[in-house]
């Protein structure tokens, strides 16, 4: 029995660490994060030799698990992180660096392959809006086309604002005007109609 709860334990966490290895950055990094023996399954370094050691690692180990389920990114706190990614890419492209630029639309990609495996079903809707401006966006960095990648910008727009008007967030609108949004990482255009209390974040 002791055994069985000590594989249960483990196989626990492991199910657990993905979600949060899933944030860690693509390529290199994934790669020397894999390595990192931080990211092997915690093994229980307590004796369980009774009944009552049994229950007391049971105990802690639903604390822990508590823990970190409200640790949890949910898609409202990964927004914000895709938004900034997107401004970045937009004013790396303003100035030709495509390599940054190139390296922020990777960044939103993993961002919505979180976002999938954190809620599908927005995550599903988030992917048949955007893996065509993925798309133009990707093309343009690679043949240095400023006009391309201009319109692959203000048609990404327009397709995250229809992104949050269908997971009923349409105030939310993003915009590649600086003066007209609050900050990159909450790129709201700001009017006079909110009240308190009716800027609630659905998606």
């Amino acid at each position: 029995m002791v055994q069985h709860t000590q594989r249960g334990f483990a196989v626990v966490f492991a199910m657990l660490l993905p979600v949060f290895a899933a944030t860690a950055s693509e390529g290199k990094h994934e790669s020397m994060m894999e390595k990192d023996e931080h990211h092997n399954a915690p093994v229980s370094e307590r004796e369980l030799n009774t009944l009552e050691d049994v229950k007391a690692e049971v105990e802690a180990l639903r604390k822990a698990v508590a823990v970190l389920q409200a640790a949890q990114p949910t898609v409202t706190t990964l927004m914000p992180d895709f938004a900034e990614r997107f401004h970045v890419m937009h004013r790396a492209g303003d100035v030709g660096d495509w390599a940054v630029a190139s390296h922020e639309l990777l960044e939103m990609q993993r961002i919505a392959k979180v976002i999938g495996e954190i809620d599908p079903q927005k995550g599903a809707l988030m992917k048949g809006f955007m893996t065509q401006n993925f798309a133009k966006l990707n093309a343009a960095m690679e043949h240095s086309n400023r006009q391309a990648f201009d319109k692959a910008l203000t048609e990404t727009v327009t397709n995250c604002n229809a992104c949050h008007a269908a997971v009923g967030s349409a105030f939310i609108k993003i915009t590649l005007n600086v003066d007209q949004s609050l900050s990159m990482r909450h790129p709201h255009q700001l009017t006079r109609s909110q009240k308190p209390g009716e800027h609630m974040h659905t998606h």
